[in-house]
């Protein structure tokens, strides 16, 4: 995953993506969350590139549509 534009937070997100174990990919989920969340927090204070903003906030959409998809996919087994 070296080819990744924002490999701080990039690798854990594809990781999750990537997941098909339902119990993996709930910890997945969440450690790129956390990830992304942190990186969040570091560029809004030193005002940096809004193109990472807006891949961040776009893999956050995208981690809570897979977070919720899994949860329904939990509760129907």
């Amino acid at each position: 995953m070296t080819d990744l534009e924002f490999p701080e937070w990039q690798g854990a997100y594809v990781e999750a993506l990537m997941e098909f174990d339902e119990q993996k990919l709930i910890e997945r989920v969440e450690f790129a969350e956390m990830a992304i969340l942190s990186r969040l927090s570091e560029i809004r204070v030193s005002w940096e590139s809004g193109t990472e903003a807006q891949a961040l906030e776009d893999a956050l959409s995208g981690l809570g549509f897979l977070r919720r998809e899994t949860t329904k996919q939990l509760r129907a087994c």
